[in-house]
């Protein structure tokens, strides 16, 4: 039966002329929007093409269910609506290398900064800080906030050592102890100006959506208190407008600290820490600068 006879003979034909005629005669596939498309997409169109006289191609006597025998002066083409697979493209090229830990790290001179104690600021130090942050691996987007496309978990350390000069009528670092000669350290003053040294330091973790931290950001000299607090130190490695976010970890971005002063002319010493109630406790376990000689 014939299911498809798209341009019989006598009846109007479709006519392929010039650059379209070569396409025809090479490829065929582009002559499928000339079928009929009652049929599937997978259903084989059987015709033939007018190689003589005028118009020089006419497609005639197309079929779905049957190939024509083409007269002579002509020859049979065959087409589907799809066409049919391509072969397997050739592989692509090897993506870039997942980025991996990287650690950078800054050396910073500051002199003049605030030392804040239990009573308030009541020492200037003079100190050196190498500061480094090491990038671990990717983390949901949402970690660095709503505006974030993309976040980085990261841990950061900070290691400071340096001298200290009390401040004159300054309180005493620790307010809650009781001095070894039973005087109370509530609302304590210092007696007398006292110089001394001290280290520490600690750890944090924080997320960030800037994927390479630059130790270049980071001044290497400062004065005063600025340009940032201590716990957000981390964040100067990072170009402005860096979105950061903030771990479960309830000192966050604290995980640790701890710096511990020395008086050497009363013996004396203070240790401030994320467990010990930051230096404001019993003498036996934090010490206390109080310009007392204990030696």
């Amino acid at each position: 039966m014939r299911a498809v006879r798209a341009l019989p003979r006598g009846g109007r034909a479709l006519v392929i002329t010039g650059v379209l005629a070569a396409v025809v005669a090479c490829v065929l596939t582009p002559l499928a929007s000339a079928a009929p498309s009652i049929a599937g997409p997978n259903t084989i169109y059987h015709g033939c093409v007018k190689t003589s006289g005028t118009p020089f191609r006419v497609l005639f006597d197309v079929y779905s269910t049957k190939t024509p025998s083409c007269p002579k002066g002509s020859f049979s083409i065959h087409w589907n609506q799809t066409g049919p697979q391509g072969p397997q493209g050739p592989q692509g090229p090897q993506g870039p290398p997942g980025p991996s830990q990287l650690t950078v790290t800054a050396v910073t001179s500051i002199s003049g900064r605030d030392d804040a104690g239990n009573g308030g600021n009541w020492a200037a130090d003079i100190l050196t800080r190498t500061a480094s942050v090491t990038r671990h691996g990717a983390a949901p987007s949402s970690d660095c906030g709503s505006s974030a496309t993309q976040c980085w978990f990261y841990t950061a350390t900070i290691s400071d050592s340096g001298t200290f000069k009390t401040d004159r009528g300054a309180e005493t670092p620790n307010q809650a102890c009781i001095e070894p000669g039973g005087q109370s350290c509530n609302g304590l003053t210092i007696s007398g100006v006292l110089s001394g040294n001290f280290a520490g330091g600690g750890t944090l973790e924080f997320y960030a959506d800037a994927g390479t931290p630059n130790a270049g950001l980071v001044p290497t000299s400062v004065t005063g208190d600025g340009p940032v607090t201590n716990a957000n130190w981390y964040q100067l490695f990072f170009p402005a407008g860096t979105n950061f976010g903030l771990t479960g970890n309830p000192n966050a971005p604290w995980t640790a600290w701890s710096w511990t002063y020395d008086a050497p002319s009363t013996c004396e010493n203070w240790t401030n820490a994320y467990n010990n109630g930051h230096g404001n406790g019993t003498y036996t376990q934090d010490g206390n600068i109080a310009g007392i000689n204990v030696c």
